[in-house]
């Protein structure tokens, strides 16, 4: 769009793009913030992930498991020590004596949960020229401005959640800015956004994805559009495994066009899709040790690949059996498993900081909780009112729901095949919301219209501006009350 065009566009078009601007800006800045409140290695494997992009500007090549240098963690680990990362981290059991310092990563954590170098390579990509050109650097400066990046990402993420709400309701200015809005002062959000971690760059081409689908539900699928979605999708899968679910996003947003040209019903389209997807899951365990003598020719990096999107989910081992003995799921344990997996989940969508050791008080999850029910209530209805076809009026925007209620559903999927195949290796309730944040522009979207689906149209604003000025409050006590105080004790 040209100068000339932007001076030209309606009032409110001006009005609603310098409104993003600034949701933007400030979600950077927010970002910032808890970049800054929260000292260095204290965000989820962040140590992990910085090890990875050191490995890449010293070797000057891709790396993989195995390729680790002992002079890099004992950088790292001497950092982390002047942190107290033991006594704010996670490590395992009794790994820290006085006066005995770990120097190595194989000290501090279980085997398997060493290194991150199984992740596919592009966020770290991107994160090398920062290493390069601050290599003089203290590594906790090093950190401080990866951190950069990531707060930058998220604000990206921000944008296209605007976006894809703007093509999915493009008459509803109110509920696109607030989904907007959602998205940059979630708290979980901004403080994943303000430390060294790939779902930066998994959640923002996860909403790409969903914006470029959901303009192909509209407008068709031209040529171009398709090419654009595939770029996203390969891009995703290069970037973080929580990204496994693109591809399908794409086939699901394809069925859905052929079923409204062609009249395909909708459980003729999931019965398929699911089938196709059990096929595949069938075969790739049939031939598990094939794949496994293939994938160990190939270059250490493509056989990370490999092992991460095949062979992690379909080839038992020592330590991650295959777990698909029903009864074990059945059990009081597994009841009580499922109860504390849930919990997790929701409190680490909300606000559940550092290592997953930093709550809030049960007050304000029990409200959050409230507001989560009543937002889910009215999504649901929204979804069950696409299907029927009662509302809203036009077919594209029907499906346009539909696509964005099964990505949010396909991704939650996603999060219970991985728990399963971790079953055995550990009971304990291990998953975390921002596996989910490639969807997080869906989340925005559906919450923000299930809230207004159960108020009246006159009380849409007063909403909107009650849940925008509710999370800055919930970001202020999480970073004043919580998080700075906990760092300080």
């Amino acid at each position: 769009m040209s100068l000339a065009d932007a001076v030209t566009l309606p009032p409110s078009a001006q009005r609603s793009s310098l409104m993003i601007a600034l949701i933007a800006m400030a979600a950077f800045a927010l970002n910032v913030a808890y970049g800054l409140a929260v000292p260095p290695w204290m965000g989820p494997d962040e140590p992990r992930h910085v090890e990875y992009v050191l490995l890449l500007v010293e070797k000057g090549r891709l790396v993989a498991w195995g390729d680790s240098l002992p002079e890099i963690e004992e950088r790292i680990t001497r950092s982390m020590d002047s942190y107290n990362f033991w006594r704010y981290g996670l490590v395992s059991p009794d790994v820290y004596r006085p006066g005995s310092r770990p120097t190595s990563f194989d000290q501090i954590w279980s085997p398997g949960l060493t290194h991150e170098l199984h992740q596919p390579p592009l966020y770290y990509l991107m994160q090398a020229p920062l290493a390069l050109l601050s290599r003089g650097m203290d590594i906790a400066g090093q950190v401080r401005l990866m951190r950069l990046l990531s707060a930058l990402l998220a604000a990206g993420t921000v944008v296209m959640t605007w976006l894809a709400a703007r093509e999915a309701f493009p008459g509803d200015r109110l509920l696109v800015i607030t989904a907007a809005a959602f998205v940059a002062f979630l708290p979980m959000h901004a403080f994943m956004a303000g430390v060294v971690n790939n779902d930066a760059l998994a959640e923002l081409l996860g909403a790409v994805l969903v914006y470029t689908l959901v303009r192909g539900l509209r407008r068709g699928f031209s040529p171009g559009m398709m090419l654009a979605s595939l770029l996203f999708v390969v891009l995703g899968l290069l970037t973080k495994r929580t990204t496994a679910v693109a591809p399908v996003l794409l086939g699901w947003a394809i069925f859905l066009v052929l079923r409204r040209q062609r009249r395909v019903p909708l459980w003729r389209i999931a019965g398929v899709t699911i089938a196709g997807l059990g096929a595949i899951a069938w075969l790739a365990s049939r031939f598990v040790d094939v794949l496994d003598r293939v994938s160990t020719q190939l270059p250490a990096v493509l056989h990370s690949l490999v092992y991460i999107y095949i062979l992690f989910l379909v080839r038992p081992g020592s330590e991650h059996r295959l777990a698909l003995q029903l009864d074990q799921f059945t059990t009081a344990d597994a009841f009580a498993y499922y109860r504390r997996w849930l919990n997790m989940l929701f409190e680490t969508f909300w606000a559940r900081f550092g290592w997953v050791n930093i709550r809030i008080h049960w007050l304000l999850y029990d409200l959050l909780a409230i507001l989560t029910m009543v937002a889910l209530a009215g999504a649901v209805l929204i979804v069950w009112e696409a299907v029927r076809g009662q509302r809203p009026p036009t077919a594209w925007q029907r499906d346009v729901i539909v696509f964005l209620a099964g990505a949010i559903v396909l991704a939650f999927l996603l999060l219970v095949v991985k728990t399963v195949r971790e079953w055995d290796a550990a009971h304990i309730a291990t998953t975390q919301a921002r596996f989910l944040f490639p969807a997080l522009a869906p989340i925005a979207i559906l919450f923000v219209g299930g809230l207004r689906r159960l108020v009246s149209g006159q009380w849409h604003g007063l909403m909107s501006a009650g849940l925008v000025a509710g999370l800055l409050v919930l970001n202020a006590i999480c970073l004043l009350h919580y998080i700075i105080p906990f760092y300080q004790a």
